[in-house]
């Protein structure tokens, strides 16, 4: 950006209430505070983080040192390089464990980059932040200052399904939606290289607020209210919930997220009775399941957790066999033996794990081969290849 842009973008946010809160967050905190700082913008993160290292001591009125843990800085300038799990827990997980004296400092803020993460590079990110999560207490004792988590959307899912209990720890979630911040702002990105392009879950709906998600429940509802037989309005009152329900998980609310995904669950059930050749109800209902499954995974109760995933998987099964040419059924297919296949690795059922993840592999192979271009389909690939690699 030129000069000029640079300090339009700088004015814009230095306006923006999610700006001034993280301001007021960094520079009025004491000790140890983690907070999530989510743009699908590199550019706008640089910008924040810059503003913030001038900003943040006005209101403190003392100096800040900003300290950044960049993982890039492994692939020494080769965009093309992927990041290896050893080099994340090295360069980021290590010094938050066992930290050096200055990062112990409550003028000091660490910042993780994630906002450069590439398809290739998000299983090694999973990883990183199951380990964080484990090791979630150590971190909050042994650091005494601010760290901001720096993510894509697409990288804050992964860290919301990866790290369930990190949300203990955290302070506080801040986004910046680049339309908002700047009309007409746009930022090329080459050869689906960050981990946003392409990916299903880059949707606007991940970086609106709380309160716009809950209205648009609210407003499904009256619709559906006023027009109960509407197979239409039943459908978008169900995905609202799904919407709301993920922001929940996202915002550390487990009982939220699982309540909205019962609801989603209930009228997903009611719509694929009432049409059983109808696929994409049918689909809309395996998803359902996924979501129950997660919400008992997260209430500690992993039989009924296994029992939601395996009718999830029974309605794809029979929707992919029904139509093998439809890549979107083989693509749900190949996430439920994955997802099964995950939950069995972490209870140490080590050959059942890696039959279903190896028939996970099968498929995302086909699909990655099919079209090389296709970010979601090379990141299931990845993902599942290097948790077979975990389990031989």
């Amino acid at each position: 950006m030129s000069h000029e842009a640079d300090e339009r973008l700088f004015s814009t946010l230095r306006a923006d209430p999610g700006f001034r809160q993280l301001v007021q967050a960094v520079a009025l905190g004491e000790g140890f505070q983690f907070l999530l700082v989510i743009s699908d913008s590199l550019r706008v993160l640089r910008a924040a983080l810059q503003c913030l290292e001038t900003d943040a001591p006005l209101v403190s009125g003392t100096a800040v040192s900003v300290v950044f843990l960049d993982p890039a800085a492994a692939k020494n300038g080769d965009s093309s390089g992927v990041l290896t799990e050893t080099q994340l827990l090295d360069r980021i997980l290590a010094p938050l464990v066992q930290p050096p004296f200055h990062f112990q400092s409550e003028s000091c803020i660490l910042v993780i980059n994630g906002a450069t993460a590439t398809v290739a590079d998000e299983p090694a990110w999973r990883a990183l932040f199951h380990r964080m999560n484990e090791r979630r207490n150590t971190i909050a004792r042994r650091i005494h200052s601010t760290v901001l988590l720096c993510l894509t959307p697409s990288l804050y899912a992964t860290f919301a399904r990866a790290a369930p209990d990190f949300w203990s720890i955290r302070s506080g979630v801040i986004t910046f939606a680049t339309p908002a911040l700047v009309p007409g702002f746009t930022e090329q990105r080459t050869n689906n290289e960050l981990l946003d392009v392409g990916r299903d879950t880059t949707t606007p709906w991940m970086l609106a607020s709380a309160d716009t998600l809950a209205e648009a429940v609210t407003q499904a509802r009256k619709r559906l209210d006023a027009l109960p037989d509407d197979v239409s309005a039943a459908r978008a009152l169900l995905i609202q919930l799904g919407r709301w329900g993920d922001s929940c998980w996202m915002r550390g609310d487990s009982t939220g997220a699982s309540a909205a995904h019962r609801e989603a669950f209930a009228i997903a059930e009611r719509l694929s009775q009432a049409d059983r050749d109808n696929s994409q109800w049918q689909r809309d209902l395996s998803v359902s399941y996924d979501k129950v499954g997660d919400a008992e995974v997260a209430a500690g109760n992993l039989d009924a957790a296994r029992r939601a995933y395996t009718q999830s998987l029974a309605i794809r099964e029979r929707l992919s066999q029904a139509d093998p040419g439809n890549r979107q059924w083989q693509r749900d297919l190949s996430v439920s033996y994955a997802g099964i296949g995950d939950m069995l690795a972490r209870e140490n059922q080590r050959a059942e794990a890696l039959r279903y993840l190896e028939q996970a592999r099968a498929i995302s192979a086909r699909l990655a081969e099919h079209d090389p271009s296709n970010a979601t389909w090379k990141n299931d690939l990845a993902w599942v290849q290097q948790r077979i690699a975990g389990l031989q």
